[in-house]
């Protein structure tokens, strides 16, 4: 009977991790999309749930230069360095689309200003290439 116990008990377990990982994806999901669409608030209440914030809502955030998400991620521990698969960083984005008061947001946070994407160009790099050399 114990041995039972012990398997129910250990499935019981497995089950529950399973759909914590589930939760987790579907928060990540979502908080992608809530970066990408400029939404504070479901981007504040995601990140508290456990969602993770280190590297793609940053990402996006900043492409689109929502500042104040920026700020928030940046000052809630988000990884304001981390690259995509193309190498590019939050400074990358930001500045690849001509956002600048996102771009201060982020110097003032700390980012590392010459790492270089994939094809070698900075985020300057980036600026110039798109037009935005203010």
């Amino acid at each position: 009977m114990s041995d039972k116990s012990g398997y129910f008990s250990m499935l019981s377990d497995t089950l529950r991790i399973k759909k914590n990982e589930e939760m987790s994806y579907e928060n990540e999901e979502k908080l992608y999309d809530a970066s990408l669409l400029g939404s504070f608030d479901e981007v504040k209440e995601l990140v508290g749930k456990g969602a993770n914030d280190g590297s793609t809502p940053l990402h996006n955030a900043s492409e689109n230069g929502h500042e104040k998400i920026v700020e928030f991620l940046s000052q809630s521990g988000a990884q304001i360095d981390i690259k995509n698969n193309n190498g590019s960083t939050p400074l990358h984005q930001a500045s690849g689309n001509g956002h600048e008061k996102t771009v201060e947001i982020l110097l003032q946070n700390g980012v590392t200003i010459d790492l270089r994407d994939n094809n070698g160009m900075t985020a300057m790099h980036r600026a110039i290439e798109k037009g935005h050399t203010k």
